[in-house]
């Protein structure tokens, strides 16, 4: 199985069958039961291994997660405008080692 994120679905114990809930795991998709969904939290893994794309869409669900303006409509070229801008900030460069000869 990937190590990168996986699809998250949360739902209430003892609402869908265990061979349900093992299919969809076997289809890389992380089941969480829990008594009470609403109280769920997640930390987040580091973003290594992911393309400079994944990690722009990642941080674009960010930014609009985090505008907290509920009912807002994004349009199709404030998401691309956006997106581009993401990019174009790129992540931090790593040092590279010059390979020995």
């Amino acid at each position: 199985m990937s190590e990168k994120m996986q699809p998250i679905i949360i739902v209430k114990t003892g609402t869908m069958k265990q061979s349900h809930i093992s299919r969809l795991r076997r289809n890389g998709i992380c089941v969480v039961e829990s008594d009470n969904p609403d109280s769920v939290r997640f930390c987040e893994p580091p973003p290594y291994g992911y393309t400079a794309q994944e990690q722009a869409a990642i941080a674009l669900f960010r930014e609009i997660n985090g505008t907290h303006v509920y009912g807002k409509t994004w349009g199709r070229q404030e998401l691309h405008a956006m997106y581009a801008e993401i990019l174009v900030k790129g992540t931090p460069l790593q040092y590279v080692t010059k390979a020995k000869s």
